[in-house]
């Protein structure tokens, strides 16, 4: 049962003014209970997701078979998902997961980490798509949850919208390389000696980290991530859009790397894209992140895939001839990658998604105006008029 308390948290709403010296609000031993096994929930995973920076990671991840302790814990209830409510979720992945992720050393991702996601993120995936659907039918439908904020449809579109963007950072943790304070410390010296313009160029496109090349590796872990990933670009949320972006580039080099990349994968791939342009592409941050990855991972998969190509020639209306140009642009590899862009962008304009004031909006065509001031012809002088040297000017003119 949800707490009044996470209730209002999640809905952003003002809680009223309580005394807690007052003895009446705390009269009922039903609630009494509820607020004490909550808080015993989130105090635990604050504990151990806490634990191997307070103890040191030498004592708390050498523990044996700590993840296995975990996955078949009562209290993490990965072996009974139905058990664990929406809101517990959240608290799962913010307060536990993340901090022991990030305090994991490299020598125990194997041992430590990699038991735990693979339990965790097909668990994740089937809940987040079911939540989705239901999502993406209501706003299909017209029903609008904003009429009513405190009806039970709102309260489980913000909490899935909640857990959604914490589990999009425990990803951007475990896939992408983050620097950690020992290795800020150790390079701050020659970051300061550094030039602007070396910053600049020593500017990398975002790696997968070490444990994210052992969830890529891992078969059990990286199919349930690949899905959420590239099917939350075309989900109704423009962060989490936006922050699974920057995870598709990284996993579709290291997949080709790999040789992981089949025909019906790459087709899954470019077309969630294009189904996150349709949904997103009325807003402009959304759209320019999008159109990058949707022409890189075109680039990167019609060298290997020919079902990549046949995508864009299924949308409707796109044009055949810049189909052929973008094809020939890239055979020759000599365009520039904005012109790149706009001829990809021409490609899939008919499915890129406007808002609502946009969408039936007629095109204003002016033609051109006669001109308002008109240029009056130099009258022909004569030749007796004509000034030809300015000494005539001092010359006395006859009676």
């Amino acid at each position: 049962m949800l707490l009044g308390v996470s209730y209002v948290h999640i809905l952003g709403i003002q809680p009223p003014y309580v005394d807690n010296m007052d003895f009446q609000n705390n009269k009922c031993p039903l609630e009494r209970m509820q607020n004490f096994l909550g808080t015993a929930y989130d105090t635990s995973c604050h504990i151990l997701g806490n634990a191997g920076q307070c103890l040191g990671p030498d004592i708390y991840f050498e523990i044996p078979s700590l993840a296995q302790h975990f996955t078949q814990s009562s209290m993490i209830i990965f072996g009974n998902p139905q058990l664990l409510p929406e809101y517990k979720m959240k608290s799962l992945v913010r307060i536990f997961l993340r901090p022991y992720i990030q305090h994991c050393p490299l020598s125990c991702y194997q041992t430590c980490i990699l038991p735990l996601l693979t339990a965790f993120c097909p668990l994740m995936q089937l809940r987040l798509t079911a939540k989705w659907t239901i999502i993406d039918q209501r706003s299909a439908d017209g029903v609008l949850v904003d009429d009513n904020p405190e009806s039970d449809e709102c309260v489980e579109d913000q909490l899935t919208r909640q857990v959604t963007r914490e589990y999009a950072e425990l990803l951007n943790s475990v896939l992408l390389y983050v620097k950690r304070q020992d290795d800020q410390q150790t390079n701050s010296e020659a970051m300061n000696s550094d030039d602007n313009s070396e910053k600049q160029s020593n500017v990398k496109e975002p790696k997968l980290s070490e444990i994210g090349q052992l969830v890529m590796d891992n078969e059990s872990v990286y199919p349930a991530v690949i899905l959420v990933i590239f099917s939350g670009l075309s989900w109704d949320d423009t962060s989490i859009c936006h922050k699974f972006s920057t995870f598709c580039l990284p996993i579709v080099k290291y997949m080709i790397e790999k040789g992981r990349v089949t025909n019906e994968l790459a087709v899954f791939m470019f077309s969630r894209v294009l189904y996150g342009l349709q949904q997103h592409g009325e807003h402009e941050m959304n759209q320019y992140m999008l159109l990058g990855l949707g022409l890189h991972i075109y680039q990167t998969l019609v060298k290997l895939n020919v079902c990549v190509n046949q995508v864009l020639t299924n949308i409707p209306n796109a044009p055949v001839e810049m189909i052929d140009k973008l094809k020939r642009c890239l055979e020759e590899r000599k365009t520039s990658e904005k012109k790149l862009k706009d001829i990809f962008k021409k490609i899939v304009s008919p499915i890129i998604g406007v808002s609502l004031g946009e969408k039936f909006k007629r095109e204003v065509k002016i033609e051109n105006l006669p001109q308002m001031f008109r240029r009056r012809r130099k009258e022909n002088d004569n030749s007796e008029d004509k000034i030809n040297d300015i000494s005539s000017l001092f010359r006395p003119q006859p009676k």
